[in-house]
Order: structure tokens, then sequence, then C-alpha cells
């Protein structure tokens, strides 16, 4: 699947569906929008151009035709939520990208394996966790079912949570503190 169609479409699926809006934000409030919501609304119009809806949907037909005769095999597609071992906290990722696989990429949303799903909407898919990587950062795994065929991704979520479980002992668990401003 030719991830330059991928995020051709996806990119013209986050453009249309809320680029636009975080434009609009940038333009009315600088100073509270975060530098890396600005570089997205700004690359989304650059990369975009002037993309369509009718564009969208004709590669998303084009990319659907391979994955739908998977499905028409398979249940399902197990595949990892992220292509690397985390994102390091406080890094914006503007200007710089970040290497995964080896490979440069310009975003960090390049280095998500979500958006072939997120263009593919009729696919129910669920992001469980999948244990974690070598440096303590939670992994995750995304479970992409037949076309509206959300029981059967839940049926499998639920499958490896039974066979790995997740939040069963402490040491497994999030650690919740409270705000400062929450404490009496």
């Amino acid at each position: 699947m030719p991830n330059d169609l991928v995020m051709r479409a996806a990119n013209t699926h986050f453009r249309l569906g809320f680029g636009a809006l975080i434009a609009e934000e940038v333009a009315a409030h600088p100073s509270l929008v975060t530098a890396y919501a600005e570089a997205f609304s700004r690359e989304l119009a650059r990369d975009v151009g002037d993309g369509s809806l009718m564009e969208k949907l004709e590669i998303e037909a084009r990319l659907y035709a391979p994955v739908g005769a998977l499905l028409d095999t398979y249940d399902a597609l197990l595949c990892p939520t992220v292509g690397m071992r985390g994102l390091v906290a406080g890094d914006d990722y503007v200007g710089h990208g970040l290497e995964v696989g080896g490979r440069h990429v310009e975003r960090y949303y390049d280095a998500a394996l979500t958006p072939v799903f997120n263009i593919m909407s009729r696919l129910p898919v669920l992001n469980v966790p999948s244990g974690f990587a070598d440096n303590g950062v939670p992994t995750g795994l995304q479970i992409a079912g037949r076309s509206y065929d959300d029981v059967t991704t839940f049926r499998i979520g639920a499958a490896l949570e039974r066979a790995r479980p997740w939040l069963d002992v402490p040491e497994r668990r999030p650690v919740i503190e409270p705000l400062p401003e929450a404490v009496g």
C-alpha cells in the first residue's frame, strides 16, 4: 500500500475534518495554540492544497481494495499502533521531525500507523494495550475488523485481554496522583 497515497488521503481527511478549524483558532488566538497544532494546520494546508473530499474518497477506494480483499479471507488485521518506541514528553517535534526505523519523518504523526484506518472509517478499529517497549513505554495494537463488523473486533480485543491481561497486577497499573491544586 503506497504510503504517499495513504498520507495524501489522511492529510486531506484531517484538513477537511478539522485542519481548517485549527487554522481559524491559530488566526484568532495565536498565543494560545501549541506549536505542533499550528504546524499541523499549516502543513496540512501546504500538503493538501486544493484537495477535495472527492479526491480523498477516490484514493480511499483505491486503498480499500487490497485491505478489503484481505478481510474477505481474515476476520481482522492486527497492526502496531505506532512505528516507534514512544515520543519524548515535552518535544513538539516541530522543525526537526524524528527517526522511525532508521528513516527520518517530518511530522510526529508520520510515525503513527493509524492514518490508513482513519481514512477507511467503515472498518472498525480497536486499539488495545500490547505490552511495553524495552524503554518502558506502553505499546499498542490495532485490531482492524471487516467493514462494519464491530462485534468481531471487540471479541478479538477481549480475547487478547484474557490472554495478555493489562491492568491485572499493581505494577502494570498507572500511578494516578492528584493535582496539587486538588489536594486540600
